[in-house]
């Protein structure tokens, strides 16, 4: 919310939630290098609105990918699809969400600050209302990590209220995005930004 009780601006995005995405990004880089991965839930799974999605998803990442993370707000021309973007490498059986692997220029951006660019991409499309953590490799994945991993691991962690912040209660909003980092031992970092107004902390 602005400070006279407006949400945030599509586009705009507070200080403090960059210095806490940078943060984040501090913290998983000290973990090691890792895979990186989005696993993104769709809710309700409407066909054309995830198609729509999906393309403005993809486009804004491209577009921020362009840009690098600075600071311009000139709305850049997106980087040409396969120079930039993502592809979907895995889907939750009986749903539309889906696992993606950045390519491109994006990937780069996505292995040293991936926190702070899946929040730019999204507060190109509309506000973001929360993100929350869960970082210190707590448990593992046999092998490469999948969308059916990611549901159930985002299940758990809901159940036992692990690591939220106070920015308000827990929402499955739609279109909810999460960052999974994969190590080489199976261990796994997480943290997840979910669309939509913006709620004042304890609300």
């Amino acid at each position: 919310m602005t400070s006279d009780g407006r949400p945030e601006e599509p586009g705009r995005v507070p200080g403090e939630l960059i210095a806490e995405a940078s943060r984040l990004d501090s913290a998983l880089r000290e973990q090691g290098p890792g895979e990186t991965y989005l696993f993104w839930e769709f809710d309700p799974p409407l066909l054309s609105e995830v198609g729509y999605r999906l393309v403005e998803f993809d486009k804004e990442a491209r577009r921020e990918s362009r840009r690098r993370g600075g600071d311009s707000a000139e709305r850049l021309r997106p980087l040409r699809i396969g120079d930039a973007g993502f592809r979907v490498v895995d889907a939750s059986p009986g749903s539309l969400d889906l696992l993606v692997q950045a390519i491109g220029v994006t990937e780069q951006i996505m292995r040293s600050d991936p926190v702070q660019f899946v929040i730019h991409v999204i507060a190109g499309i509309q506000a973001v209302r929360v993100v929350r953590s869960w970082i210190g490799r707590r448990g593992t994945v046999q092998g490469k990590i999948t969308a059916e991993a990611c549901k159930n691991i985002l299940a758990a962690a809901g159940e036992q209220s692990v690591g939220w912040d106070d920015h308000g209660p827990r929402v499955n909003g739609s279109a909810r995005v999460t960052i999974f980092r994969q190590y080489a031992d199976g261990s796994y970092d997480f943290v997840t930004v979910e669309p939509g107004p913006s709620q004042p902390a304890g609300s």
